[in-house]
């Protein structure tokens, strides 16, 4: 499915391509330089830096819009990320994501009760 107006899509869907941006920008710093995991990281590199469109989705500058970020100042930032800074992050993310699906546990067993 190819989205032709980024300002259509559903809160769900931006999560989803916030995890496509989010394992784009690690794979591109966790795999910069490595022989074994060339590939992953030349899709990080091609969506990023490249121009490239995840499979009849977003370009990256689509994606970057979606949230009103500047493109230019998040590959910069890429660039200049360590795997120590990607630890970090991943980190971070667990504990955003049990946090996260801990509200829409609860949001779902409200609905339930009120349905």
């Amino acid at each position: 499915m190819v989205w032709r107006d980024p300002s259509t899509i559903s809160p769900e869907d931006k999560i989803l391509w916030a995890g496509v941006l989010r394992r784009a920008v690690f794979d591109y710093v966790l795999y910069r330089g490595s022989g074994k995991h060339r590939l992953q990281w030349k899709k990080g590199n091609v969506f990023i830096f490249g121009g490239g469109r995840v499979e009849d989705g977003l370009t990256f500058e689509e994606v970057c819009s979606l949230f009103t970020w500047d493109p230019d100042y998040l590959r910069r930032m890429t660039k200049s990320m360590t795997r120590a800074d990607i630890k970090k992050l991943y980190a971070l993310s667990l504990k955003d994501d049990m946090f996260g699906n801990t509200i829409a546990e609860r949001a779902e067993l409200k609905t339930r009760v009120f349905e």
